[in-house]
């Protein structure tokens, strides 16, 4: 009997560390209950997030049809009071209606043309408000209505704008800036304006210089002016002038401080900007060319630097054809009927002497040095082809 008890008592303690219940054994049907309350409450807990996590999105997507609602009740209350200003109803379909804080670039259209998209369109920048329209009053030569508003509306101003079709209109903070066509006899014409119908020509230091120089080159209406790089924070846009056939390398460029006016940067690989301010103040090509001899080194580099600017020798040509045609303009030749009459006519310098022919005895040796020299240097113009220069 005392044999049986000790090894009854020996297989409780064997089973009591096997377990490790500290003495106590779990039924393997209570294990199983208290397994299934475990994942019970996981499952709870996971039904609780996902609850939670919905009711987040819910209101998340609450928020934002409620911002939706918002910015729809602006646009149609907007459209009320461009309607109201111009004169006429319009569907939702037939305007375009743009937040144009900071930075955004707009394009004059007009209806008819390939690129229309809407018969309206509507820029707004808090009270500022910008309108592009057509009024169908007949005038054909408008390319663009405009009224703005600097109120939120309550008061208008009109204007048209025409010779701009497809131009990219750029709205930087309160400025838009545009390039407008060309002068006669001069470069691109770049506008700028604070969102009302009062445009200015842009004269910073530098790009007028630029400009000038369309007298000479008459290629120079082959240009194009390109903005780039909009920038809001620092209230700057950057020029760029390109050669109209091709957009790999540009003549000159500018970054442009739009509170000033004035250029912050520039890149002037072809030192445009002096060869313009030199002949800005002398209105000469060659200011000297009556008392020094021209140095036929520099002229040739110029003039292949000419060519490959342009891809073509006809700038370096009328060019060169000028400087050896204001030797004789000095002198008082009359050059009435001829291709310069109107180029020579804008030289405050410029004295014509009614019928006047210039002879080779009434010029200094300087002056026939320097003709001679030109027309040589013309006549390897003319024979030089633009991938060589």
């Amino acid at each position: 009997m005392k044999k049986n008890g000790k090894m009854l008592l020996g297989a409780v303690l064997v089973l009591t560390l096997l377990t490790g219940c500290k003495g106590k054994v779990m039924h393997p049907q209570a294990e199983r209950e208290t397994q299934m309350e475990g994942g019970q409450q996981i499952q709870t807990e996971m039904q609780i997030e996902s609850g939670n996590q919905l009711e987040s999105e819910y209101q998340m997507e609450a928020e934002y049809q409620a911002e939706l609602d918002e910015k729809k009740q602006e646009k149609q209350a907007v459209k009320t009071k461009v309607e109201k200003a111009i004169g006429k109803s319009f569907d939702d379909d037939d305007w375009k209606y743009v937040d144009a804080s900071e930075c955004h670039t707009g394009y004059l259209n007009r209806p008819g043309y390939p690129s229309y998209e809407a018969s309206v369109e509507c820029y707004k920048d808090r009270d500022k408000i910008y309108v592009l329209y057509n009024s169908d009053t007949g005038k054909n030569y408008y390319y663009n209505d405009v009224c703005c508003s600097m109120d939120g509306g309550m008061t208008w101003s009109y204007t048209n704008l025409y010779r701009n079709s497809y131009t990219a209109m750029y709205f930087v903070n309160d400025t838009i800036i545009m390039e407008d066509g060309y002068h006669f006899f001069g470069g691109p014409i770049v506008v700028y304006s604070d969102w009302t119908n009062q445009f200015k020509e842009l004269e910073t230091n530098g790009y007028d210089k630029i400009g000038v120089l369309s007298e000479i080159f008459i290629d120079w209406c082959e240009v194009d002016v390109v903005f780039s790089d909009p920038d809001a924070k620092n209230n700057q846009i950057t020029i760029q002038f390109y050669p109209r056939k091709e957009r790999k390398h540009y003549l000159y460029e500018m970054t442009l401080n739009l509170n000033t006016m004035e250029k912050v940067s520039e890149d002037d690989p072809y030192d445009l900007t002096e060869t313009g301010e030199a002949y800005a103040k002398t209105g000469y090509i060659y200011a000297d060319s009556a008392e020094v001899y021209l140095d036929e080194t520099e002229l040739n580099v110029k003039y292949r630097r000419l060519v490959s600017l342009f891809g073509n020798t006809t700038s370096a040509e009328y060019e060169i054809r000028y400087a050896i045609n204001e030797i004789y303009a000095r002198k008082g030749y009359d050059f009435t009927d001829t291709e310069f009459e109107i180029y020579f006519s804008r030289k405050e310098w410029y004295h014509p002497i009614a019928g006047k022919q210039v002879t080779e005895e009434e010029l200094n040796p300087y002056e026939k040095a320097n003709i001679d020299l030109l027309v040589k240097i013309e006549k390897e113009v003319q024979a030089v082809m633009p991938d060589e220069a």
